[in-house]
């Protein structure tokens, strides 16, 4: 087994996306356990998704390496409505978005609704632990109120 000595914190860094401001999570600390080359250094990164209605399809939750959002996540997870995600990952520094997969072709689509994690102030992660309440609003499409009244 393995210690951490690092320290995670996250510090923001604005990439505007219309109203919404991405911010990072850092973790720093070793990424090989010693002898065996095993990842021991997992933490947890949890919080509420949050869409107000009920989603066309499955929300999908991405933590990615970069404020672009690419290439690729290095971690996901999906839950079928508003409420409690969770996602693991190994120190480095993350950019979080949700958004609800209308076609459920698991990426997401300039059409789909999309929020990004955002706060002000740094978040700290103690290593090898859970860090809570990293809730995302997912805010619904523009025009779609107009629409649901003028639907009713």
């Amino acid at each position: 087994m393995s210690s951490w000595t690092g320290t995670v914190f996250r510090l923001a860094a604005f990439l505007m996306l219309g109203a919404a401001v991405a911010s990072a999570v850092f973790m720093f600390g070793p990424k090989e356990a010693a002898g065996g080359g095993l990842h021991t250094d997992v933490s947890t990164i949890s919080g509420d998704v949050i869409f107000i209605g009920t989603p066309p399809g499955p929300i999908v939750i991405e933590v990615y390496e970069r404020p672009q959002f690419s290439p690729r996540p290095v971690s996901s997870a999906r839950v079928d409505q508003s409420g409690p995600y969770q996602v693991q990952v190994r120190p480095g520094a993350y950019y979080l978005r949700a958004f609800v997969d209308s076609n459920r072709n698991r990426q997401w689509d300039s059409n789909e609704p999309v929020g990004v994690y955002s706060a002000e102030q740094a978040l700290v992660i103690v290593p090898l632990a859970s860090k809570n309440g990293i809730n995302i609003l997912i805010p619904l499409p523009k025009g779609s109120i107009e629409k649901q009244q003028r639907d009713h």
